[in-house]
């Protein structure tokens, strides 16, 4: 930048040819790339450069009467500034703008958790309790009707079918509360992908291959969530919509990147084509963008989907 700013300002200003506007291409630049520090930089180079110039009787503002000569050049200065620092703030603007944005989104997200966590505090106390001393009552109705020698009845077998069920729904509502209270990636995303995978088989729906390294990735928790976020709308589709008989979810850990491909065998689409009604290819694209990574989609009639999502590793440095 430095070399970029000084060769154009000697050339903007030591030559009589009317080609000033040439340092204007470095300074914004600098301005876009550097930001304020950058613009403050390259303002005082070619501030330099241009009262350097002109003192030594070259360039076009000291072809001037003496009281034109200072206000032309203090002029250039001044034009060359303000256009620099007006970028350099819609710069540092648009960064602050960045930060805002991924700190709400943070900070929605950390609200998530609490939500969940209240919930499953809520269903602790509520749900789990009522259930709890549903099973109770039954015991105590049982143990009641054997005292009165009616313990083969159907009632007596009505209460026994509903002790069964309550502790069914005891167990259910223990695994919901439990599941409630830690995040789906806990255990990393590949074991999370396989742990949703496996929850999906049925004889009517495809078999889905779960593929990846067994090493947590280099990734935080909250982009690991939108990972599988991604995934798993990719995969509602293949069931809903893919007709597939089979499908593929690849997570690769490469160089600085982390990659998750979501691939079937089913009828395709046309991608070019709108879909209304249908936001969960936009839900994927804002999960991916959140992450700083690129979702992209392939697809054609009759030769199966791809979904790919790329988004840079902690250890990339981006």
């Amino acid at each position: 930048m430095i070399a970029a700013v000084t060769a154009l300002g000697v050339v903007a200003v030591a030559t009589e040819e009317p080609v000033t506007y040439m340092v204007f291409p470095a300074l914004i630049w600098a301005a876009f790339r550097f930001g304020a520090p950058g613009a403050t930089l390259s303002i005082a180079i070619t501030t330099g450069v241009t009262i350097g110039v002109t003192a030594h009787d070259v360039g076009p503002f000291f072809q001037q009467a003496i009281d034109h000569r200072t206000l032309s050049t203090q002029l250039y200065i001044a034009v060359a500034a303000l256009t620099t620092l007006f970028l350099s703030a819609v710069v540092a603007e648009r960064e602050r703008s960045s930060r805002d944005l991924a700190e709400a989104r943070r900070n929605e997200g950390e609200r998530a958790v609490e939500e969940r966590r209240r919930i499953a505090r809520d269903l602790h106390d509520s749900v789990s309790q009522a259930l709890f001393s549903t099973v109770l009552h039954t015991r105590t109705a049982q143990k009641s009707l054997g005292q009165q020698g009616a313990g083969s009845g159907r009632v007596a077998q009505s209460l026994s079918a509903i002790g069964e069920l309550t502790k069914s729904v005891q167990s259910e509502m223990r695994a919901l509360i439990f599941e409630l209270h830690r995040d789906p990636v806990h255990d990393g995303l590949v074991s999370a992908l396989a742990r949703h995978a496996s929850g999906l088989r049925a004889a009517d729906l495809p078999t889905i291959e779960v593929r990846g390294p067994e090493p947590r990735l280099a990734l935080s928790e909250g982009v690991e969530n939108q990972l599988y976020g991604i995934a798993r709308e990719a995969l509602a589709n293949v069931l809903k919509h893919a007709h597939a008989t089979a499908a593929l979810v690849r997570v690769e850990a490469q160089a600085r990147h982390v990659l998750v491909e979501v691939r079937d065998n089913g009828h395709g689409f046309d991608t070019s084509a709108a879909h209304p009604g249908h936001f969960g290819l936009e839900s994927m694209r804002s999960r991916a963008a959140e992450t700083g990574g690129r979702l992209t989609l392939a697809s054609a009639p009759g030769m199966g989907t791809v979904v790919r999502v790329r988004v840079p590793s902690e250890t990339d440095g981006t």
